[in-house]
């Protein structure tokens, strides 16, 4: 009946018809509720004759009364009370919600919807929640008309949506990084998402820029959470291009310091020595010059006074080699002169005190020497 009372007002000067007096009411109640307020239109819709519309239509003064009610508690709220605000808020919005388009909502009660909608939005904002963020401000300006304020906060939500999207993108390509088998594979990885943060991290102060959001604490928040992903990523480059250093330079070490079999120590010939530290300097010069490799691709990994502690290992084992090989010389050039012919005794024996025997005097000794074939050289 409300529905075809309010038609026949619409529709009152298209029509040759003359109003009854319910729909000269309900025709006046709602002009007085938009130039007076809510509180004008209910002594004329109390006269409307008709039950169901006469209770339709004070029932929207009543709506209007709670939903006002509703409304100054979540202002009167102390800061910090969310549920309590939230709670009131939202049962004031509901309250307005239900009533007809053609009537309009007093300026200062609009004014007070948006406000505490706006603080409400800010909250799920920075909690993280902009679903719920989203939602309040879209019902915001369903109810209440918005404001420059809520259409700033909901460019703020496209902002960091946008954000968050891009932030995805680079975690997945930093998750593929992580994959790779090879050493140059996972550099590659940390360097292409180093690349992919940083231009989130560009793409968003650009966005904020444009949307005027740059000092939201919300928009701060993101971009501090992927300046962050991407100063782990340098550590964990540094932490990687070090210790590929160190392997190469303990690897060098532990060939350097490389003893021979525990069965020939002590019992090796110089040819056998020789031969040991030959292989050693041929794996040294082997890794040194991986690692050579590996300073020109990645010059910040490996420092000069690394590569010098190095250089002077190498001379060392240089020395090592050249020392045994001049003992070899030597060896062959003394074999070279003849057989060396240890004598069986040098020296006189002592004579005994005091005897005059011709057996026990003292004389020179004598040496020989049999089983030789050929003529040999004795020296000594």
């Amino acid at each position: 009946m409300a529905a075809i009372l309010l038609a026949s007002c619409a529709t009152l000067d298209n029509s040759a018809r003359k109003a009854t007096p319910d729909e000269k009411a309900i025709s006046r109640g709602t002009a007085a509720w938009n130039q007076k307020g809510p509180a004008a239109a209910k002594p004329y819709w109390i006269e409307i004759k008709d039950k169901t519309a006469r209770g339709t239509y004070t029932g929207y003064v009543d709506a209007f009364d709670s939903g006002s009610g509703h409304l100054a508690d979540a202002e009167s709220a102390k800061a910090g009370d969310d549920a309590r605000i939230l709670a009131s808020y939202q049962r004031a919005q509901k309250a307005f919600a239900g009533l007809p388009e053609d009537l309009e909502l007093p300026d200062e009660t609009r004014a007070s919807g948006n406000a505490v909608a706006e603080g409400r939005i800010r909250s799920f904002i920075a909690a993280d929640r902009l679903s719920n963020a989203r939602e309040l401000a879209r019902a915001a300006v369903r109810t209440f008309g918005g404001s420059e304020a809520i259409d700033s906060l909901n460019a703020e939500i496209d902002v960091i949506s946008a954000s968050r999207k891009r932030e995805a993108d680079a975690d997945a390509v930093w998750g593929k990084g992580r994959e790779a088998e090879d050493f140059d594979g996972k550099i590659a990885g940390i360097d292409a998402a180093s690349g992919a943060y940083a231009r989130a991290e560009t793409l968003l102060a650009d966005d904020a820029s444009k949307a005027k959001v740059s000092k939201s604490p919300s928009v701060a928040r993101e971009a501090a959470k992927l300046r962050k992903k991407r100063q782990d990523l340098v550590v964990e480059k540094e932490k990687l291009l070090r210790g590929q250093a160190y392997l190469y330079k303990d690897r060098i070490g532990e060939e350097f310091a490389r003893v021979p079999d525990k069965d020939k120590v002590g019992s090796m010939t110089l040819e056998e020595l020789l031969k040991h530290q030959e292989a050693v300097k041929a794996n040294v010069e082997a890794a040194y010059d991986e690692m050579t490799r590996f300073a020109a691709r990645y010059p910040q990994a490996v420092d000069p006074e690394m590569m010098a502690e190095i250089e002077e290992q190498k001379k060392d084992l240089d020395a090592k080699i050249a020392q045994v090989n001049a003992e070899i010389r030597t060896a062959r050039e003394i074999a070279s002169r003849g057989k060396v012919v240890m004598p069986i005794m040098i020296g006189l024996f002592n004579p005994q005190p005091g005897t005059a025997a011709e057996a026990k005097k003292s004389r020179p000794a004598i040496f020989q020497a049999k089983g030789v074939k050929d003529t040999e050289y004795w020296w000594g």
